[in-house]
């Protein structure tokens, strides 16, 4: 099985030479940051190249996210039981 020969697969280098790790790729991290952001934090904070003023910026950016949406969720949940409420009242 040639495919799974790694030493016949070329190295995925990055500008400086040092072989980059998946987890590292922007691609990557941009994706994770759109389906699961929590979980974008530890690949941000793992990247070598990035200077901590962005770190920090993305950390609060993805906590920012993330507590509107829990804050969005817990509005809509309001919203549900009074509409049960309302519904509950009329005897439909």
């Amino acid at each position: 099985m040639e495919f799974l020969d790694e030493s016949a697969r070329p190295a995925a280098l990055s500008i400086s030479g040092v072989e980059e790790r998946w987890y590292h790729k922007t691609g990557v991290i941009v994706l994770t940051f759109l389906a699961i952001p929590p979980l974008a934090i530890p690949m941000v904070w793992l990247h070598p190249k990035l200077r901590v003023t962005w770190k920090v910026g993305i950390t609060l950016l993805i906590g920012v996210l993330c507590w509107g949406t829990y804050w969005t969720s817990m509005l809509l949940l309001v919203q549900l039981e009074a509409l049960k409420k309302m519904l509950e009242d009329l005897q439909i």
